[in-house]
């Protein structure tokens, strides 16, 4: 509990530190993507770790529940409650990116310390760097014709970089049989807090200096809070119960745990003002961090 409490405080205070210091934020912002670079690396590790068969039936179930529910059920669901709570169409924008983004970089190392399938964790992980932008760019097209256009070649383009880059010094550095691999291993839930705090400092006190000027009101920041709180805890919870056999911890993991901070940068970029709604997604994310990553295993 002591843990769990901490991890909670620290993240939270590194919001809170980037919103008073947001001018150091901002000229520090270019820094952001080395540091998903660096998340990627930290637990991209343990992909290494599991020797399963790629032919394995439920690999190929993954990939079609990943784009049914992850990317089409729960975002369109979310969607239409938006539309029907949130009178601001960047708003109602945001909410659709935070729920496309693709899925949390920490996720492995928490399938990994609860014992999880780690082939099948990276199967929805890589699948959705897919999904999430060819996905993203027809809701775009088909709801948000009229006000934002987006262009799908520098999404994948970062995406593959995020990802690509750890893949390939994590291999060299096998091969060299380096002890920096098996530092990481071992302290992978300290490294993941601490630059998940540092990313959070950066990203909090960006979109603070962006929007702190808008009209705001709080009834809209207490709906897009209540939606994404309701997100999260919706789509793990969900899993965990209605699912009985031992995916239901791998669908929970995938489906609540996206890439918020991936889409507060996209949207510092297209829309500002949208990237309110990723930015709070932080804090139900905060809270599932905390608890998923102070369990040792799921029995």
């Amino acid at each position: 509990m002591t843990t769990l409490v901490l991890k909670f405080t620290a993240l939270f205070l590194s919001i809170i530190a980037g919103l008073f210091l947001h001018g150091v934020s901002v000229q520090i912002i270019n820094y952001s993507f080395f540091i998903l670079v660096i998340l990627s690396f930290i637990n991209f590790i343990f992909i290494f770790d599991h020797n399963v068969s790629l032919k394995s039936p439920k690999l190929y179930n993954d990939l079609l529940i990943n784009a049914l529910v992850n990317f089409t059920l729960l975002p369109l669901l979310f969607l239409f409650l938006g539309s029907l709570f949130l009178r601001s169409q960047s708003l109602r924008y945001g909410l659709l990116i935070s729920t496309m983004m693709p899925i949390a970089l920490v996720v492995p190392t928490f399938a990994y310390k609860m014992k999880l399938n780690g082939l099948r964790i990276y199967t929805f992980l890589f699948s959705s760097l897919i999904i999430s932008p060819l996905f993203l760019l027809n809701y775009s097209h088909l709801f948000f014709t009229d006000y934002l256009s987006i262009s799908i070649i520098p999404i994948v383009k970062l995406y593959l970089s995020i990802f690509s880059i750890p893949l390939v010094i994590i291999f060299i550095l096998k091969k060299l049989d380096s002890k920096l691999l098996s530092f990481v291993r071992t302290h992978s839930n300290s490294l993941n807090l601490l630059f998940l705090c540092f990313l959070f400092f950066i990203l909090s006190g960006n979109i603070y200096n962006k929007v702190y000027s808008s009209s705001t009101s709080p009834k809209d920041l207490i709906t897009v809070l209540l939606l994404v709180c309701l997100y999260d805890f919706i789509s793990y919870f969900s899993a965990l119960f209605i699912v009985k056999d031992d995916s239901r911890h791998i669908y929970a993991l995938s489906f609540s745990l996206k890439n918020v901070a991936l889409g507060c940068g996209l949207l510092l970029f297209y829309d500002p003002y949208a990237a309110i709604v990723p930015a709070l997604n932080i804090i139900p994310h905060i809270f599932l961090f905390s608890y998923i990553g102070n369990r040792k295993s799921i029995v």
